[in-house]
């Protein structure tokens, strides 16, 4: 990396790395590239009009004349919450492809961008992350589901996870579970549309760092729980 550019917080950061996209094809004549497909419930920050177009939760959006008519909201690729009644996971997955590859056609296919050789080192320590978590945190009994797309993870805690039951909004378990984790040195992000846990950890993150790190256990989850 040649580069870099200090920003305030993620929100900051995301709203200018559009600009800096927005800008380049613009220099090079290419004005109509200018479309970015976000996905709902996705979270990419809320400080500008950009970001919280792109954050697809509709709190975000309300009051405010969101989301900016660049932005494209598509499915959320998330089988627990989003599947229909009766449909697998095969189906919900070539239903969510569907619907992607349709809006892209509709916009036009420049509206996406190559990817990076940095993916293919993603690809190789993302499985393994979310692997590693299933493995310390599986069978808890109000583990609802862990989940993760690349190296992005997430824990969703349920009151009762055979039956999709949520815990009353006022326990604020994702909180405290979110606080659990920080007491012992692992950033947990409460994600605001449920008891989540969110984990983002750096992209160029490798296997070792991933094994030494601490990550969700078993035991944090029932010591916070029983408080």
């Amino acid at each position: 990396m040649r580069r870099v550019y200090f920003g305030l917080s993620g929100s900051a950061a995301n709203e200018t790395n559009i600009k800096l996209v927005w800008y380049y094809n613009n220099i090079l004549g290419r004005p109509e590239k200018n479309k970015i497909i976000s996905r709902h419930r996705g979270y990419h920050g809320s400080g500008g009009l950009v970001t919280g177009s792109l954050t697809g939760l509709p709190f975000f959006h309300k009051f405010f004349y969101l989301p900016l008519n660049l932005v494209r909201l598509t499915t959320t690729p998330h089988y627990y919450r989003q599947s229909h009644e009766g449909e697998t996971e095969e189906a919900f997955s070539k239903r969510c492809a569907d619907e992607l590859e349709t809006l892209i056609l509709a916009e036009g296919l420049d509206t996406v961008l190559k990817e990076r050789n940095i993916l293919e080192h993603v690809r190789d320590v993302g499985p393994y992350w979310l692997s590693r978590n299933e493995s310390r945190i599986g069978g808890h009994p109000i583990l609802g589901e862990v989940r993760g797309v690349g190296i992005l993870s997430a824990v969703e805690l349920m009151r009762d996870p055979k039956a999709r039951v949520p815990f009353e909004p006022e326990l604020q378990m994702g909180a405290r579970a979110a606080a659990a984790l920080l007491e012992n040195g692992v950033i947990g992000r409460a994600m605001p549309h449920g008891d989540i846990l969110g984990f983002a950890p750096p992209l160029i993150i490798t296997r070792d760092e991933l094994t030494s790190s601490s990550t969700p256990s078993r035991n944090r989850l029932t010591r916070r729980s029983a408080r």
